[in-house]
Formats: structure tokens, sequence, C-alpha cells
């Protein structure tokens, strides 16, 4: 599983830059909106490849039968 980590910089001049790392897909849009309730509107956003990839989850199931 992959870690999910959140990095805050607030620059010399006040701006503060946020990197989500970690998470596919657009999980990431809802940590941001939660960052942008407590620290106020975003001048910009960029979207990081990860962005763009899914979260790929493969269930398997086996079933078994004896057989005599």
């Amino acid at each position: 599983m992959a870690k999910n980590e959140l990095e805050i910089i607030i620059d010399e001049n006040g701006d503060v830059h946020v990197d989500i790392k970690g998470m596919k897909g657009k999980k990431c849009v809802a940590i941001a909106e939660m960052i942008q309730k407590v620290i106020g509107e975003m001048k910009s956003q960029k979207h990081k490849p990860e962005y763009y990839e899914t979260d790929v989850h493969i269930d398997t199931q086996i079933d078994s039968e004896e057989k005599h």
C-alpha cells in the first residue's frame, strides 16, 4: 500500500504551497478542498501525473469443491 503524505510550505512571501503525495486519482481533490477551507482561496492548482492514474483493486475468489 502506498504511503500518503501531505507537505505544506509557507514561503517568505507568506504564500502557501501544498503537495499531496502518494494519492492516485481524484481522491486528492477532497483533501485540497479541505485545506482551502482552512487557508483560503487557492491562487493556482497543478495536477501531478498520479491525478490521472486510477487505484487498481483486484478481488479474487477461489471456490474449491472436493471431488471424489
